[in-house]
């Protein structure tokens, strides 16, 4: 069977769904798959607990979202679910917004109930994609129970993993895997006992203190957030390639392994059992080549620019290799960037845009580009370029 459709979004994650949601407000016969049987992706898998990405740096607490639209109206969505959930400083200048992720899979999977020119195929994946020229002209979805052919006017992968990129035969930039940001991992711990504010430092301090020997395999400590009962905690871990290659028994050991080692000797973990993890998480995987890239100067100086579509201001934070944090390097004071149009749209497949982590922007640029609440924007501007592609 072909089925023919204006846009084509792969991906229901962070950006997919509002790029389906703009499409469809635009007009456009949209179809969104997603290989999960739920919306939201890695704002629901990966245990993150606050939307970052949506407010200017500074030291006032922000009114208002930097974007309109799709972003506003999300985030408005939230806080009506958690109406005591407002803006924090998460470190510098930087401002975060609680979350519940299964706050944000209700949002999200209520907004796509609601458009009527929007079919949605859960538990599917892209499996071919068939160019024409320079324009996609088949692709080829597998469900569990049946393959479709779709007929899309234009695409938007926004999978994360740059899926349609690839299967397009689009050209994509990857980073050296010595230079590539490490991914993440986090632990959901229950039974943590006492004070939990100051629990990010005790943990940092006593992994500093092992042994050489004892530290050496270990997943680096990368952050530690509270939950919203009063014994939940979660516990991220930056997971380097070589320990990724060894696959997922050896990274589970590990984990097993530096939790142990923390309940020996923190009291507020003695008593503490992990009741479930995430996989690991890319920070950066293919980069489209599209009509122009997005720079670290760009960002720097808060460049702006005519074809502008996403504004942001969250800094570049750079997981550099062996590192245990990353680095922040921030835009001018109370202002932003500009991510223009042609980031999101594949310099050789015309019919092809990106939305969210696999933009057409530099390492360093990623690393500014893709929490969750610019990839919202992101998933927003590619929708909307889609539905007016002709």
């Amino acid at each position: 069977m072909n089925s023919p459709c204006d846009v084509l979004v792969a991906g229901g994650g962070v950006a997919g769904l509002p790029a389906a949601v703009a499409a469809s407000r635009a007009g456009a016969r949209t179809v969104l798959i997603e290989r999960e049987s739920f919306l939201g992706g890695s704002g629901v898998t990966a245990l993150h607990r606050y939307l970052c990405g949506l407010y200017l740096n500074g030291t006032d607490e922000p009114k208002e979202t930097l974007n309109t639209g799709l972003t506003r109206e999300i985030v408005t969505r939230l806080r009506a679910l958690s109406p005591s959930s407002h803006p924090l400083l998460l470190m510098g200048r930087a401002w975060g917004l609680p979350f519940e992720p299964n706050h944000l899979r209700a949002v999200y999977e209520r907004l796509a109930e609601w458009e009527s020119n929007l079919t949605l195929i859960t538990s599917s994946t892209v499996e071919t994609v068939q160019c024409s020229g320079n324009r996609i002209t088949d692709v080829t979805v597998r469900t569990a129970e049946s393959e479709e052919h779709i007929t899309p006017r234009a695409v938007i992968d926004a999978t994360g993993s740059g899926a349609v990129i690839r299967l397009a035969g689009a050209p994509f930039q990857t980073t050296p895997e010595s230079e590539c940001q490490p991914g993440a991992c986090t632990l959901h711990l229950e039974g943590i006992e006492g004070d939990r504010q100051l629990l990010a430092i005790k943990i940092a301090w006593q992994l500093g203190r092992l042994p050489l020997l004892e530290r050496s395999g270990l997943p680096p400590f990368a952050g530690f957030a509270a939950g919203c009962s009063e014994h939940e905690g979660f516990c991220k871990f930056s997971i380097p390639p070589e320990l990724a290659r060894m696959g997922e028994e050896a990274i589970q050991q590990r984990l097993a392994r530096v939790h142990a080692l923390l309940a020996e000797r923190l009291p507020e973990l003695r008593e503490s059992r992990i009741t479930g993890r995430t996989r690991v998480m890319e920070r950066e995987n293919i980069r489209m080549e599209g009509e122009w890239e997005l720079d670290e100067d760009a960002i720097l100086h808060g460049r702006k620019f005519p074809s502008g579509v996403v504004r942001n201001a969250w800094p570049i934070e750079f997981w550099e290799p062996g590192h245990p944090s990353p680095l922040y390097t921030y835009p001018p004071d109370g202002d932003y960037y500009e991510i223009p149009r042609r980031c999101l749209r594949s310099r050789t497949i015309t019919n092809l845009f990106a939305a969210g982590r696999c933009i057409s922007a530099s390492s360093k640029a990623l690393a500014s580009t893709r929490p969750m609440g610019t990839c919202i924007a992101l998933g927003e501007a590619a929708g909307k370029l889609a539905a007016i592609y002709r």
